[in-house]
């Protein structure tokens, strides 16, 4: 599928070149330290993480399931995260990646939304 190809290039291309950024953009102050230390270690849990709506075996929306499915189709090593079942990570999250909605995917402490933005 030469859409998920070319979103897995670009996803590629940002975890090479977007990590200085990383430092460069600190958690907003609305997020409370102890909440960014558990989510820095659910993002740095695995070289990807994806935030979804339910989990890989039965996603709870289409865009999560096409997302896993996207991961899926490249053999791509990930865990993932239900943000259904805790409130405080669903929140939390979306302030400190500054972006409103799931599924969101953090590869090597790079924070992408490309669904979305697609």
């Amino acid at each position: 599928m030469e859409t998920s190809s070319h979103i897995f290039r670009t996803v590629r291309f940002l975890q090479i070149s977007k990590v200085s950024n990383v430092v460069s953009h600190p958690p907003a102050k609305a997020v409370a330290e102890d909440l960014v230390t558990r989510l820095l270690g659910l993002i740095n849990s695995s070289p990807v993480m994806l935030f979804m709506k339910g989990t890989a075996i039965d996603p709870k929306c289409g865009f999560s399931k096409s997302m896993v499915a996207l991961l899926d189709s490249h053999e791509a090593a990930y865990k993932t995260f239900d943000i259904l079942t805790d409130e405080e990570v669903r929140q939390g999250l979306k302030t400190y990646s500054k972006w409103p909605t799931y599924p969101q995917v953090s590869l090597c402490c790079v924070s992408t939304n490309y669904l979305h933005s697609r």
